[in-house]
């Protein structure tokens, strides 16, 4: 599913299989990460497209719940970000301290860029903003 078929299907089927991609490709990474364990799906072998909002669109007239698209795109570049990390580290060992302050400004600028409605606060509690807040920490 990593090579992009994308001329050989319908609009709905496109959809769906960049959906089931980053699904697959955002597992690999959250296994990796509570494990311990290589990655298994390479990144740089990928050419499907980013997931976008409209790829949660099934059918016309649909209209998916917006918190739950965008906590799964902001997800997805949560673990693209996570890359960074793992893949340098498979390659090279461990991080330098500037690649490491490196990876915390980009980590840092990708919460200053999420969505309000993705930002978790206390006083202002909900699920997939909690769900995402954990999986940053």
């Amino acid at each position: 599913m990593h090579r992009s078929n994308e001329l050989e299907m319908s609009l709905s089927e496109r959809r769906l299989w960049r959906r089931i991609w980053w699904t697959l490709y955002t597992r690999d990474r959250a296994m990796a990460a509570a494990y311990g364990r290589p990655i298994s799906i390479d990144a740089d072998l990928t050419n499907v497209d980013t997931i976008t909002q409209d790829d949660f669109i099934e059918s016309e007239g649909h209209q998916p719940d917006s918190v739950q698209v965008q906590f799964f795109i902001q997800y997805v570049k949560l673990c693209e970000l996570m890359d960074l990390v793992v893949g340098r580290r498979r390659r090279a060992g461990s991080l330098t301290e500037s690649e490491f302050a490196q990876w915390e400004i980009r980590l840092s600028r990708w919460m200053m860029q999420c969505p309000e409605q993705m930002h978790w606060a206390q006083a202002r509690h909900s699920f997939w903003p909690a769900i995402l807040h954990s999986i940053y920490l």
